[in-house]
C-alpha cells in the first residue's frame, strides 16, 4: 500500500533506543524495516487487501502484512522476514497491555502475593493485573 505518512520522530527512537547493536546483517535490516513500518500510516486496510492475492485472512495484523510484501518484493532471507516480524509481534503485544485481562493462574499468583504487604506498593491494589502485565513483558 501506499504509505500516507511516517513519523521520523517515532522511526529515530525506536532505532536509536530499540534495537541491540549485536545483531546480524539481516537481522538488523529487518527491524529497521519494522520500525519503518510501526512508524508509517497507511491507509485502512480495507482500501487495499484486495491489491494482492496473497491477501487472506490469516490472522496478520496489517503492519504484518505490510512487511511480508516488502520482505516478498525484496526477496529478502527468512532471517530478515522473521527478525521483523518478530518485532511487529513484540511492540503490538506490548501496546496492548492496557488490555491484558489475567489468566486463572494470574489470578492465583494474586491472591498468593495479596500476603505479603510490600507487594502492594510495588504492584497496586490489583495485583493479577499487574502480575499478568508483568508476565507479557516477559513473554515478550
Amino acid at each position: 500500500p501506499t504509505v500516507l505518512s511516517i513519523n521520523k520522530d517515532w522511526f529515530l527512537a525506536i532505532a536509536k533506543d530499540a534495537i541491540p547493536d549485536a545483531l546480524g546483517p539481516d537481522e538488523m535490516i529487518g527491524c529497521f524495516l519494522a520500525a519503518a513500518i510501526f512508524s508509517s500510516t497507511f491507509p485502512p486496510f480495507e482500501e487495499w487487501k484486495g491489491e494482492d492475492s496473497t491477501d487472506v485472512d490469516d490472522g496478520q495484523s496489517p503492519q504484518e502484512k505490510c512487511m511480508q510484501r516488502a520482505c516478498d518484493g525484496l526477496c529478502t532471507s527468512n532471517d530478515l522476514r522473521e527478525a521483523g516480524l518478530r518485532v511487529l509481534r513484540a511492540t503490538a503485544q506490548l501496546m496492548g497491555l492496557h488490555e491484558v485481562e489475567p489468566t486463572a493462574l494470574d489470578k492465583l499468583f494474586g491472591v498468593r502475593l495479596a500476603h505479603v504487604p510490600e507487594l502492594d506498593q510495588l504492584f497496586g491494589a490489583d495485583l493479577a493485573t499487574s502480575f499478568a502485565r508483568h508476565r507479557v513483558v516477559w513473554e515478550v
